[in-house]
């Protein structure tokens, strides 16, 4: 056994890196502090596959919603075709999350370099989202209108233009919704 050193310092384990670690992935093996190589491998395999995870995760509600978008142009052209839903949704639904209490009406914003302004009655419900499915607003009972109906004003990515008074104004993030 080597002779203990004038000036030793106890190491705490509690900050020592084992030599093994038993993990969800399998066992992680160190040398000394250091990952093998198959340590290694391993652990940038279970890396890429959350990263792809997180990929695959963020993609849903633009698939969700360009799929939508394709929907309603089949039908016809963006900004002037609405949808409205006869019946009630059920599971044959082809929407990423419906709800099977609700009547839907839908339709697709594309933006160009100029605001827009949608005109809703009052004593409705609805949302307006943008391309992402990320929120902008509410409106009618739950929205700034106070279910009373309301001039609302949509403000494309980038717009340094104007913005009139009388209504109720929001930017997205994209020029489609």
């Amino acid at each position: 056994m080597a002779p203990a050193m004038e000036m030793t310092t106890e190491m705490p384990s509690g900050i020592l890196t084992p030599n093994y670690i038993d993990s969800r992935i399998g066992e992680l093996v160190s040398v000394d502090g250091v990952p093998t190589k198959e340590t290694l491998v391993k652990i940038y395999d279970n890396l890429d596959y959350h990263h792809a995870l997180q990929a695959f995760l963020s993609g849903i509600q633009i698939a969700s919603i360009e799929a939508m978008r394709t929907g309603i142009e089949s039908f016809g052209p963006p900004n002037t075709t609405v949808l409205l839903f006869e019946d009630l949704m059920d599971s044959k639904a082809l929407w990423l999350t419906p709800n099977t209490t609700s009547v839907y009406m839908t339709m697709w914003l594309e933006l160009g370099d100029e605001p827009y302004i949608i005109e809703t009655p009052p004593d409705v419900l609805g949302i307006i989202d943008d391309h992402w499915f990320k929120y902008v607003t509410d409106f009618g009972r739950l929205g700034p209108d106070k279910n009373q109906g309301g001039k609302f004003l949509i403000i494309p990515p980038g717009y340094e233009g104007e913005i009139p008074e009388g209504y109720l104004t929001y930017q997205t993030n994209t020029f489609g919704n």
